[in-house]
């Protein structure tokens, strides 16, 4: 039996949860947070590409980096660092750095002027034969090859520290909140790397094609990260990485009203859990309208989250649009339907889920729906809890 915190005096092994939610509440928007010491984001093997590739994201550093070795923001090859070499994304007081292998040659470095307390955003581009461009706050800063020709492979892939000789080596752990981290196959151009920029407001979401993972982060609570390109690349947050409130990239227009109902069904194993959700939300004046066909579309409700890309809907000809699939092993149901009369202004949302996990839930559940650049979130509190106990 699995151990359940969603309300343990009422929901023990074999019960069903009800419950409603109808005040409109902020979407909740994270970011992680690195101590500094031991913890990091893995991601899968393999995730960032040996070469055509950038990499993105948005840090907000807790203290200056110590001198002269700085800290790793991303890196990606062999454990032991060297030949067939792996690479390093650092950052240092008054620079960021791509370094290549073991030798102190193959490094390239451009001036940034890092602000403790601050959001930043960095930006590394490499080329089939290795030129690199290192982008800070969106602005070019130097160009020039790291590798020398040495060759270079991809895996065992961390955010905030480095594998060096088999194991993680303290003093290169990033110290303070990393948020919206992409990865493309192939060099975004300057004005690409601009638009994720956005003027220090950031971009939600990816930037063209070819991106081959994503992370929002914000999930809020648990040891995973959802990947919302849709490849299935989930990163695994490891030895305590908290979080953190984050302004980068603000999710877009609040819906102007959102209610909702939604039954948790937990079962007796870790990958069996089920839900049912309905919610009928209508769109902000200003919003310029939704369209799950072609619009990224993330649900979080508790601990659980799915990110659905865009294309993955497909419209009926009565209306609904809809998606049937497995996203991250879970099955996955949901249709969007207009309200009649509305003009495409107000829609209800029908949900089911199948292998879900809701182990770390805790009341009030937290329901958050993002369509594009339109979102919503409510509470589901204890006064709207009913249980009773399954045959």
């Amino acid at each position: 039996m699995k151990n359940k915190s969603l309300v343990q005096y009422l929901l023990a092994f074999g019960v069903v949860a009800t419950l409603s939610g109808h005040s409109q509440t902020a979407f909740a928007q994270t970011a992680v947070a690195l101590d500094g010491s031991d913890d990091y984001v893995s991601l899968p093997s393999g995730t960032i590409p040996e070469s055509n590739l950038t990499i993105a994201m948005w840090i907000n550093p807790a203290s200056l980096p110590p001198l002269p070795s700085g800290v790793v923001l991303a890196a990606w090859g062999p454990l032991s660092g060297c030949f067939p070499s792996g690479q390093y994304l650092n950052l240092f007081t008054d620079r960021v750095e791509i370094f290549t292998g073991c030798g102190e040659a193959l490094r390239l470095d451009g001036p940034a002027t890092l602000v403790v307390g601050g959001w930043q955003h960095v930006a590394l581009t490499i080329d089939a034969t290795g030129n690199d461009v290192l982008y800070f706050n969106g602005v070019q800063t130097v160009a020039g090859n790291s590798r020398g020709g040495t060759p270079v492979v991809a895996g065992n892939d961390v955010i905030g520290a480095a594998w060096v000789g088999n194991f993680l080596p303290p003093e290169l752990h990033f110290h303070g909140a990393v948020d919206e981290v992409q990865i493309y196959n192939h060099v975004l151009s300057a004005s690409e790397v601009g638009e994720l920029y956005d003027a220090g407001k950031g971009h939600f979401g990816a930037v063209g094609g070819g991106l081959v993972a994503g992370y929002h982060f914000d999930e809020g609570s648990g040891t995973s990260a959802a990947d919302f390109s849709g490849n299935g690349s989930t990163a695994s947050l490891v030895n305590g990485v908290g979080w953190t409130p984050s302004p980068v990239a603000a999710e877009g227009l609040p819906f102007s009203v959102l209610s909702a109902h939604a039954t948790l069904h937990l079962g007796p194993l870790d990958d069996d859990d089920t839900f049912r959700l309905r919610a009928a939300f209508s769109l902000n004046n200003d919003s310029n309208g939704i369209d799950p066909s072609t619009e990224e579309v993330r649900l979080q409700l508790g601990s659980y989250s799915a990110s659905i890309p865009p294309g993955s809907f497909r419209s009926d000809a009565n209306g609904p649009v809809e998606f049937e699939g497995v996203i991250e092993g879970v099955t996955l149901k949901l249709d969007f339907t207009p309200t009649a009369g509305r003009r495409g202004r107000s829609f209800t949302l029908t949900a089911h889920g199948k292998g879900a996990r809701f182990d770390g839930t805790v009341l009030p559940v937290g329901l958050a729906l993002h369509i594009g650049d339109d979102q919503g979130g409510t509470t589901l509190d204890s006064a709207d809890v009913t249980a009773r106990s399954r045959p």
